[in-house]
């Protein structure tokens, strides 16, 4: 799940793990026979681990596999050998490297923003939802897996209307009659309104993975690990409990080297029931990819910061104006639908001062220039948010 940019960065190699509180003990790694020797940890999402990398997985006991990549033999062998096998899979939008791109581009929508290899999907469509939740879930399932993680469920965030919720709600509701868990990822706004129509989550979801309810990364000084502000967790925590309380479990994602804040975190989930991990490094190894590497390797030494003017509401869009700055190859702007930067976040650039942010209806945007010299670019700090 690479839309939201803190997990996508952090998740899919993770360096080290403190600890975990598992909360679903009649998974398959309980029954009897299966060997979970070498299993330290609950909980990885490797998305990018090829097949032929799967030893990277051993330490694990639930991981997440784009298993679209693996044979049924190899997820069986996993299986065997004490590991749930939880496939990732993109209900709200579609890679255009997936080879059944082209079947589905005439049900697509808008590109996804900085993932020009990626559009969102009319998931109304039946000709989608009997794709993704029939044809290729079914070939999923057919292969062992034991569940899904399911990515932009947040196409009903950026489309928000009745045919978009409807769709999500079929294509959900059709992974878990498949007989598998379905853990979601995020996805605050549609699960908040699905409780507020339907009451309990059962019919569509077993869990939810949340990231940076305690902690969170300080892009601004050199990708320090630091304490969550009190607003975000505030809400985070009210989302994560409010799941818990409609029947859904919850995976939280963290990260510190503060053992007196990973303590605080394992009381809370162990109080919960909550699983959770925490990373102590932002090293991704061998499978990040180039944008995860320059993202995870800023070193700000540009001054020529800028600031956002005026935002101005059009309809479901947001006109943004900055202020120009001389000598600057381009601007980023960063949005997220919270002040931390950690959730629902999309990246753009833009060499005018002017930029229209389409299908956004609330949350918060921030801009930084980027300077280039000899062949190498630099980041200033970023602007203060502004309120869209």
């Amino acid at each position: 799940m690479k839309k939201f940019i803190c997990l996508k960065i952090v998740v899919l190699i993770l360096a080290s793990v403190f600890a975990m509180n598992s909360f679903n003990s009649n998974k398959v790694y309980a029954k009897s026979g299966i060997n979970s020797k070498g299993i330290k940890y609950e909980f990885g999402v490797f998305n990018s681990v090829e097949e032929k990398d799967v030893a990277k997985l051993n330490e694990y006991r639930t991981i997440v596999i784009d298993a679209q990549g693996y044979s049924a033999k190899t997820i069986k062998k996993l299986r065997k050998t004490g590991h749930t096998v939880y496939s990732y899979i993109n209900l709200g939008s579609v890679e255009n490297y997936r080879d059944y791109y082209k079947d589905y581009e005439d049900v697509t929508l808008d590109v996804y923003e900085n993932w020009e290899d990626e559009r969102w999907v009319d998931v109304s469509q039946k000709k989608w939802q009997d794709f993704i939740s029939g044809t290729l879930a079914k070939k999923l399932v057919k292969k062992g897996v034991d569940g899904f993680f399911v990515d932009n469920v947040d196409v009903y965030y950026m489309y928000h209307n009745d045919k978009i919720f409807n769709g999500v709600t079929t294509i959900l509701k059709n992974f878990k009659a498949l007989g598998v868990d379905v853990v979601v990822n995020g996805g605050d706004t549609y699960v908040r309104q699905y409780v507020k129509r339907h009451g309990k989550l059962e019919k569509i979801l077993n869990a939810v993975a949340q990231e940076s309810v305690f902690t969170t990364i300080d892009w601004d000084n050199n990708n320090a690990f630091i304490e969550q502000d009190e607003g975000d967790n505030k809400y985070a925590k009210s989302y994560i409990n409010f799941v818990s309380k409609h029947g859904g479990n919850v995976y939280l994602i963290e990260y510190s080297t503060d053992k007196n804040l990973i303590n605080k975190i394992s009381k809370y989930c162990k109080k919960k029931r909550f699983v959770y991990y925490a990373s102590n490094s932002l090293d991704l190894g061998a499978n990040a990819t180039d944008e995860e590497k320059e993202l995870s390797s800023q070193k700000i030494v540009n001054t020529k910061t800028t600031v956002i003017k005026s935002v101005k509401k059009i309809r479901n869009n947001r006109k943004i104006t900055l202020k120009r700055v001389k000598g600057v190859k381009y601007y980023e702007i960063f949005s997220s639908s919270n002040k931390s930067f950690t959730a629902n976040v999309k990246r753009y650039k833009t060499k005018k001062t002017r930029i229209i942010i389409k299908n956004i209806n609330k949350g918060f945007v921030r801009v930084r220039t980027i300077i280039g010299k000899r062949g190498k670019q630099y980041f200033s700090k970023w602007s203060k948010a502004k309120s869209l």
